[in-house]
């Protein structure tokens, strides 16, 4: 299950060994006005053979939502220092308050 809407990351959670995301948080909105907000990829690879599903694997890939400094220029990013994307990976698993 893909949430959205609250405009925040929100952490996912396994149900029944589905998961579900609630919120992918902003990708690129006029709203997010500091580089301190923080949103992810989710990549789903689903392998299907013979119309039957064999295979599902996702990767959450942390994002700053924007590269421009305290103005917006629309242009999200993958989080390349590893610290920061753990803290990101860390949130979405609920052993960190915050994504920051």
């Amino acid at each position: 299950v893909l949430g959205n809407h609250p405009h925040v990351l929100q952490p996912r959670e396994v149900y029944k060994g589905k998961e579900i995301v609630y919120s992918l948080g902003n990708f690129c909105f006029g709203g997010s006005r500091g580089p301190e907000n923080r949103t992810i990829i989710y990549q789903l690879i689903l392998r299907v053979e013979n119309g039957e599903l064999v295979s599902a694997a996702s990767e959450l890939i942390p994002c700053y939502v924007h590269t421009g400094g305290r103005v917006n220029n629309y242009c999200p990013a993958p989080i390349e220092d590893e610290a920061q994307a753990r803290r990101v990976l860390d949130f979405m698993d609920g052993k960190a308050k915050l994504p920051l």
